[in-house]
Formats: structure tokens, C-alpha cells, sequence
């Protein structure tokens, strides 16, 4: 190579050296490999970690809080209550996937005030909730005997609950029932027939309801020369509108062969169209309508063909909390092994349901106050037989079972406990925990042995002359005591999920 070339490569090298060594100093670059920035750069790393797991600290209390000025009010201070009851084998209560489903409810969007916490928080979803529970609308089914005919009881637990996580609207409405009076008042017109599943009925598609509504036999509709309509009338009252002042949907579970044509609601008589439809893979779909905050008369027409059933009516929000009133006079219990498997885990599965409360009992003892029963093993085989059903159905729906309350017989002039009530419980709450669900005590919480009488004795009464029933006043305190029952039981949980959470945040930041 010649000299002056030599001269000009040393040049070149000399000039890339010097603007990188420029570029290092100016930028930083160079800092990183200095044994005195090695000390910064692990302080800066150990400040962001810091500064994470102070986030995710915050949303965990944030997530697990219970705030019990909106959870316990002072009407609930004096009431009576009493711990949920579960096999203790269990890691966790049965109420888990329910309880997760409340926290589902909860807005965290107030929580997450910067950007950078949105991007933190967004690597670790597993500590907000489970995205198997993270729908927003939650149904609840109270199945019972007539201890909870005409909202009884259902009615106090709807009204906390929707307080406490939101939701509106009273829920499924009393298509199969004559004897119900509230503030929504049902009519049907046409030849609707009602298939109403009794003791010792076949197995069949009976629904969530165990009852539907259906048209008259198809030799009827082809000897008529014209179609004909079935209608369903419904008037809201004032006291209705006024507490539900949004917005809700009316959704109807109806046969799979019934079509948009097929149907036609009016609100306030004017025409309103369906907003969506769901199709099941058995035999079902659902229907809403968005009703407006002034509904005050729906009317709901359907052309009579041959299975146009209707298996449920409901009016509700689409998010929080719904509570539904399924009464079944003069049962014991006997309403989930009858019903056709698929059918039934489609009913649940298209209306949400999140939760089942079931409470039976008094219909398990003789009407003669005399006839005491050897023992219960019997009805603790069918109440487990038809718990176990629907556990085996639909595993992420728990059940609670209430207890039988006391029930009275008359002992000369006073009345006492029927010997039969405390056999019965005894059963239910066998059946209960052997089932894997939860038992709650009404007997011992309503006060126990010869609690009935003292309950209509007291001034203002809480239960009927018959010693069986409650009354207004005695369903509403029966839906307070469990209403704090089952709040503190979630309580419980919230505080050892939160335990939980905040360890497995300290253990990953210390990793």
C-alpha cells in the first residue's frame, strides 16, 4: 500500500473511533459498562420492580375490599345471623365461582389512574378475576316451597344484592302461578295451555321454571280456518317504574322452532323489535327487547303453532344482580331429576344463572300433627339425589340449601317445635354437605326450638296463625338474616383470597 493511502486508513480509523466514543459519552451508552453505573442501572431496575409490586398490591386491596358501609346497613345490625355450613374437607367454600362472579362486578376502572399502571397491571390479569367468571350479569334462582309465594323472602335478598352490586328489574315473571299479586301483574288471553311438572311426572323438557306455557293441541289450529294468537299482558305499577328507573330488557326463553315473525311486542302499544337473539344446541332460543324507562304496559302476542313454547319470561337488567322467585307450592323438594339433562344445563347456561337457592321442607312433614316419622333417611336420599343432579349439571353453579324453618303443633294451649322439624333438618343438611353445597340454617337463626310461636306472638307479628307461615314483615326479616349471612361468608372470602394474592405478589418480586 502506498504511503499517502496508509495515511488516509489511519485517518478513517481514528475519525469512527472518535465519533463513537462522542456518541457513548453523550447518550449513555458508555455508562452502562462502567463498574460505577452497573450500581445505578440496578437501583433504577430495582425501582420499577418496587414501584410494580406497589401497584399490584393496590389492586389486590383495591379488588378484595369489602366496603361495609354499602354491605351492612343499620337496618341489618340487629338482625339475626348465622355461618354458612360446608364440608370442611373442601379447600375452598363451594360459593367460590359465585363469589368470583361478585368481584367480576366490581369497577376497577376508577382504580388505574396513569398509563403506566394500565401497562403494569396488564401483565398480570391473573390477580383482577378469572376470565371464566368475568361476565357482568348475574342470575340467581330462590326455588321454593310457599314459604316464598309471592316474593316472599326473594324480594328483601333481590333488593340488598341489587343495592349492593347493581342490577334492576324483578326477574322471571309469574306465568304458571294464579294466586301472585305485586306491583307486575300478568294477564294471559287465548287458549294457553300450561304443562306443569308434578311428583312422578315422566322426564321431560320442562325448563329452569318447571313449567312452560304452550298453544292448544295441533288438531285444534287445523281445524281453525284462521290463525290464532295467544297474548301475554303485562302492567307495571308506579312503585315498579319509580325503583327501576333505567332502561331494561325483557328476555323470553322460548322453543327453537319460534321464529321473530312468530312473536310481536308492543310497549305502551307502540311496536318494539327484538335487539338480539341466542340459540342453544337443544331446542332453545332467547329473545330481548329493550324496554324504555316509561314502560308501563307490555304486550306480548304469539302466533299459535305447533311448539311455540314459552319456558320463561323475565324482565331485567343486563348487568348486576337479578333474583328470581320460583315457587313450587305443596313440593318438598322433587324438581331438578325430571327434568331432561341437556335441556336444563341450556335453560341455566342462556340465562346466566350464577347461583341456586333451594328451600324446602315444611311439606316434608305429615299434615297430622300426631304422626311423628321413625326417621328421615328417605327424603335425605331424595334431597341428595336431586342436589347431586344438578352439581354433576352444572359444576361452576353452587346451591345453597336453606333449612326448614320451625314449623308448630299444638300442645294444649300453647304450641311447640313439631318433633318432625328437627329430623328434617337434620337430613337437609346431611344431604347438603354430602352434595358438596352449602347449608344455612333457619331453624337455629330464626331462633330454634318453639321459635315459630314467638314469631307470631310478637308485637308487630312475623308470622301466620297457621305456625308455618311467615308473614310480610317475618319474610322481610328472613331475607335480611340471610342476606348478612351470606354477606359475611363473602366477607371471609374476600379476606382469604386477598391473603392469597398479596403473598403471591411478594413471592414473585422476590424471586
Amino acid at each position: 500500500m502506498k504511503p499517502y493511502k496508509t495515511f488516509l486508513f489511519l485517518i478513517s480509523v481514528l475519525a469512527v473511533v472518535s465519533l463513537s466514543a462522542f456518541l457513548l459519552r453523550n447518550y449513555g451508552l458508555a455508562s452502562a459498562f462502567s463498574p460505577e453505573n452497573e450500581k445505578d442501572l440496578f437501583n433504577r431496575l430495582q425501582k420499577e420492580n418496587i414501584r410494580q409490586q406497589d401497584s399490584l398490591t393496590r389492586l389486590v386491596n383495591h379488588l378484595y375490599n369489602l366496603d361495609t358501609t354499602l354491605f351492612f346497613y343499620e337496618t341489618l345490625q340487629e338482625t339475626p345471623y348465622s355461618y354458612f355450613e360446608y364440608d370442611t374437607n373442601l379447600e375452598r367454600t363451594p360459593l367460590y365461582p359465585f363469589y368470583y362472579q361478585l368481584l367480576s362486578l366490581k369497577d376497577t376502572g376508577n382504580f388505574l389512574k396513569t398509563t403506566q399502571e394500565v401497562e403494569v397491571l396488564s401483565d398480570y390479569a391473573e390477580y383482577t378475576t378469572s376470565s371464566l367468571y368475568s361476565n357482568k350479569f348475574i342470575r340467581i334462582l330462590h326455588y321454593g316451597d310457599s314459604q316464598i309465594e309471592n316474593d316472599h323472602i326473594t324480594s328483601t335478598i333481590r333488593s340488598f344484592l341489587q343495592t349492593a352490586f347493581g342490577g334492576n328489574g324483578k326477574g322471571m315473571l309469574p306465568l304458571f302461578q294464579t294466586y301472585y299479586t305485586g306491583p307486575v301483574h300478568i294477564r294471559k288471553f287465548g287458549d294457553w295451555q300450561i304443562k306443569t311438572l308434578k311428583k312422578n311426572s315422566r322426564k321431560g323438557n320442562y325448563g329452569l321454571c318447571n313449567s312452560y306455557l304452550y298453544p292448544p293441541p295441533i288438531t285444534a289450529l287445523i281445524e281453525s280456518k284462521t290463525k290464532t294468537y295467544g297474548n301475554i299482558q303485562i302492567k307495571l305499577e308506579n312503585s315498579f317504574i319509580e325503583k327501576n328507573n333505567r332502561p331494561l330488557f325483557l328476555q323470553a326463553l322460548v322453543h327453537e322452532e319460534v321464529s321473530k315473525q312468530d312473536m310481536e311486542l308492543r310497549v305502551n302499544k307502540t311496536k318494539v323489535l327484538s335487539t338480539q337473539q341466542c340459540l342453544s344446541s337443544f331446542g332453545l332460543k332467547r329473545y330481548d327487547w329493550a324496554l324504555p324507562s316509561t314502560t308501563e304496559e307490555l304486550s306480548l302476542r304469539m302466533c299459535f303453532l305447533k311448539n311455540r313454547n314459552i319456558y320463561a319470561l323475565s324482565i331485567n337488567d343486563t348487568t348486576g344482580i337479578c333474583v328470581d322467585n320460583l315457587p313450587v307450592r305443596g313440593s318438598a323438594g322433587e324438581i331438578f331429576l325430571q327434568n331432561n339433562r341437556r335441556f336444563l344445563i341450556d335453560n341455566y347456561a342462556l340465562m346466566n344463572v350464577g347461583l341456586v337457592i333451594y328451600q324446602f321442607g315444611v311439606n316434608a312433614i305429615p299434615q297430622d300433627p300426631s304422626k311423628i316419622m321413625p326417621n328421615y333417611d328417605y327424603y335425605e336420599r331424595l334431597l341428595y339425589q336431586e342436589l347431586i343432579y344438578l352439581r354433576i349439571l352444572m359444576p361452576n353453579t353452587p346451591i345453597i340449601v336453606v333449612g326448614i324453618s320451625d314449623r308448630s303443633r299444638k300442645k294444649g294451649l300453647s304450641f311447640e317445635t313439631n318433633p318432625n322439624v328437627l329430623e328434617v333438618r337434620k337430613a337437609q343438611k346431611q344431604a347438603a354437605l354430602k352434595a358438596g353445597c352449602v347449608y344455612w340454617d333457619l331453624f337455629s337463626t330464626m331462633g330454634g326450638n318453639n321459635s315459630m310461636q314467638k314469631w307470631v306472638d310478637r308485637t308487630p307479628s312475623l308470622a301466620m296463625k297457621d305456625y308455618i307461615h311467615f308473614n310480610d314483615k317475618g319474610s322481610e326479616l328472613v331475607g335480611k338474616m340471610f342476606y348478612k349471612s351470606l354477606i359475611n361468608d363473602y366477607r371471609k372470602f374476600l379476606i382469604t383470597e386477598k391473603k392469597k394474592k398479596l403473598a403471591d405478589v411478594s413471592a414473585t418480586f422476590t424471586k
